[in-house]
């Protein structure tokens, strides 16, 4: 009777045990489904996406979530991103739609393994089902969607999944499981394809900020800032010798000595040196360099006040060149003006914006934005640079900032330094007669190294201790050099 009960205790525990087993297998099982059903999710909230709607590698449309909202559990909204678009019979005397949707509408509610597209229609797909599976796709107009082929493609350079969707209507929806919405076409309206993912970072992608502003140590960039009001002009040209870049996010800024001249009415006034000042560019505090981070067919208010304005418009030239501009507003007039009315999607109407043009370019240093109304107004725009010994854009010849300043006579081009690129020695000449500091910092401006010359050289600079890499000479009131050190 003893062995009968310890055998059924001990039988119990086998079965719990094997229970226990099954559950973990099984919820093993489900969570592999889980993370496996992750890979078709139609949009990942950490990337952007982005479209063209004409076949080319150009930009047109960039799909991304602005703000999530947990529903529950297994369910989120995700809100889309709004655009502005020209129009020709808008209200009154408005000529500029807001609070438009993309093609992918206002909102998207994940739903489990079934997404909800809506606003202004409803729309439904479910991107891990069969083939031949049929669906309401449309709640408004009731049409429904099949899943018509399922194959493996190669997509931006790696085989994947396909799911192909057509509907009653004539739509065609395809989607993969690594990259979500592939094509997106409904009848009569444009054909969407994705052709990059920012995130991974694959395909067609906006330049970082870096692209835009190149400038490193050892470079010269000049920019200019100009006002007008009362019929008088006023206006300061700058022209920076690089000796030191940061780079955050959204945020770069170059540092060096730097020469200005104040002009009134055209004419140059005053002088200034500075040992050194900053130059920065943040897309995310400073609303005029905002379109660095804008998404196509962004509606871009840069001041509250007057509403100055633009479309940013996302293309590349014949040039190769990646380039933003700001679609005109009214014909391409250059006054700014608001009013508001309750005309459905318009929230506002810019009787003008920023005239169409570049606002920025991948591969040139030059760009610019202003604002003028009636007889009051600003500009801002960075001439050109001297890149790698090379000019680009437009610069003002030396003399245009020497006039006056005993520093610009300094012999900061004169000096050479060979050989470069160094093994363990590099030799400095062309020195003035007297004690001169030497920095020499990497190209990020942190300082490896300080030491005093005498001059005129060839004066011994060892660099022996510093890892084989790209580097900045300077010396007081001259020009920087750059240094390379290769072994």
């Amino acid at each position: 009777m003893g062995r009968t009960k310890q055998q059924f205790r001990l039988n119990e525990r086998l079965q719990v045990k094997a229970m226990t087993m099954r559950c973990i297998t099984l919820l093993g099982f489900f969570l592999t489904l889980s993370t496996l059903a992750q890979n078709w999710a139609l949009i990942n909230p950490a990337y952007r996406y982005n479209y063209n709607d004409d076949g080319s590698d150009t930009i047109k449309n960039q799909v991304l979530v602005v703000t999530i909202d947990t529903l529950a559990a297994d369910t989120f909204r995700y809100a889309m991103p709004l655009i502005a678009r020209l129009c020709n019979n808008c209200p009154g005397a408005c000529n500029l739609q807001t609070n438009l949707p993309q093609f992918v509408q206002k909102e998207c509610f994940r739903e489990g393994e079934r997404w909800r597209f809506n606003d202004p229609e409803e729309l439904i797909l479910h991107p891990q089902a069969p083939i031949n599976t049929t669906w309401l796709f449309n709640t408004y107009s009731g049409d429904s969607g099949t899943i018509v082929e399922i194959t493996q493609e190669p997509l931006l350079g790696v085989l994947d999944s396909i799911r192909t969707m057509a509907t009653t209507a004539g739509d065609t929806i395809r989607w993969s499981k690594n990259h979500g919405i592939l094509l997106w076409h409904r009848t009569g309206e444009a054909r969407f394809q994705l052709i990059g993912v920012k995130g991974p970072d694959i395909g067609q992608l906006v330049p970082p900020m870096g692209r835009f502003f190149p400038y490193q140590p050892g470079d010269v960039v000049e920019y200019q800032y100009a006002q007008f009001a009362n019929m008088h002009s006023f206006g300061w040209n700058y022209r920076m010798n690089v000796t030191e870049r940061t780079e955050e996010y959204g945020k770069i800024t170059v540092r060096g000595p730097t020469y200005r001249v104040f002009s009134f009415q055209g004419n140059p006034q005053q002088y200034t040196y500075y040992d050194s000042s900053s130059l920065s560019f943040n897309s995310l505090e400073d609303t005029w360099r905002s379109p660095f981070s804008s998404w196509p067919g962004q509606l871009i208010t840069f001041s509250a006040d007057s509403a100055q304005s633009m479309i940013a418009k996302h293309e590349i030239d014949a040039q190769g060149n990646y380039v933003i501009t700001g679609q005109p507003i009214l014909n391409g007039s250059t006054l700014f003006s608001i009013f508001h009315n309750n005309a459905p999607d318009t929230s506002g109407c810019p009787m003008a914006g920023i005239p169409d043009g570049s606002y920025l370019q991948s591969t040139a240093p030059a760009f610019g934005y202003g604002w003028n109304f009636m007889i009051e107004g600003s500009s801002y725009n960075i001439r050109g640079a001297i890149i790698s010994g090379d000019t680009v854009g437009t610069l003002n010849s030396e003399e245009f900032f020497h006039v006056g300043i005993d520093e610009m006579h300094l012999p900061g081009g004169s000096i050479t330094i060979a050989p470069n690129p160094a093994c363990n020695q590099t030799a400095v000449s062309g020195l003035p007669n007297c004690a001169t500091t030497l920095y020499l910092r990497d190209v990020t401006g942190s300082l490896e190294q300080t030491c005093t010359l005498h001059g005129p050289g060839p004066e011994t600079v060892d660099v022996s201790h510093l890892a084989p890499g790209v580097y900045v000479i300077h010396l007081d009131g001259m020009a920087p050099q750059r240094l390379v050190i290769a072994r």
